[in-house]
This record gives structure tokens, C-alpha cells and sequence, in this order.
């Protein structure tokens, strides 16, 4: 958390995973997946006094079987989706969005990197560290 002087200043986090499955996985699962991982992120930012400003944003990419874009507005509600993946996934491309307020960015990342690993196998883009894999 932030001093209270430092609570005006946003702090920005972007975010982009490589998704990959042993086993292809239905649209259904991979929205269920996104939508745990964001309301975990959310209710994370809202334990640690976090205030959103404009969205959490992204998009669920599985090239040719399509997309899933989101964004959270509220803490308080739940993600909004639009697109649709036809088919099952044996991978994907996550790209995620946080702007908060009240949050040190290093904070940010480890709840996204948490949430992320509770919920999906694979890698973040630029990370050497290799696969990280779902509990």
C-alpha cells in the first residue's frame, strides 16, 4: 500500500501470457478461467485499499477460434465479456490491463502473477523463468 500522499498517483500494469493446455480445453473453460482469475485480481486490489480507475482491460486471444475481450469497471461487479472463441484451446495469448490507485506496481504484478498461476499453465512474455503451471 502506498502512503496517503502517494494515494493520487496511479499505478499503471500491463501484462501478456503465453496460455498453453495439456489437454485442449472447451470456450466455456476458458471463460470460467478468465473470469475466476479477474475476481480474484479484483478482490485482491480491494484488500490492499486499491481504488480502480478506469478499467481492468484485456483480451483472451486464440488466434483463428477467435477472442474474448473484458473489462471490470467496479470492483463490486463482475467482468463483462464480448466476443466469442468457437471450439476447443489448446492455447492462447492473455493480455491484461490493471490501472489502481493506492497499490505499489510491484504489489500489482505479484497478484497477477498469483492469480495467474492458480488458474492457467504458461508463461509471461519476456519471463526466462519458463512455464508456470495451474495448481
Amino acid at each position: 500500500m502506498l502512503a496517503d500522499d502517494d494515494r493520487t498517483h496511479p499505478t499503471a500494469c500491463a501484462c501478456k501470457w503465453h496460455l498453453s493446455f495439456d489437454d485442449a480445453i472447451p470456450p466455456s473453460e476458458l471463460h470460467s478461467r478468465t473470469a475466476l482469475l479477474l475476481s480474484e485480481v479484483g478482490g485482491g486490489l480491494e484488500k490492499n485499499a486499491g481504488r480502480l480507475i478506469g478499467h481492468i482491460k484485456g483480451l483472451v486471444d486464440a488466434d483463428e477460434k477467435g477472442h474474448l475481450a473484458f473489462s471490470v469497471t467496479s470492483l463490486q461487479e463482475g467482468a463483462r465479456f464480448k466476443g466469442e472463441v468457437v471450439g476447443e484451446v489448446t492455447e492462447a495469448i492473455l493480455t491484461l490491463n490493471v490501472i489502481v490507485y493506492g497499490i505499489e506496481k510491484e504489489v500489482v504484478e505479484r497478484m497477477l502473477e498469483a492469480a495467474f498461476a492458480r488458474h492457467f499453465h504458461g508463461r509471461r512474455f519476456g519471463d526466462d523463468r519458463g512455464e508456470v503451471h495451474a495448481q
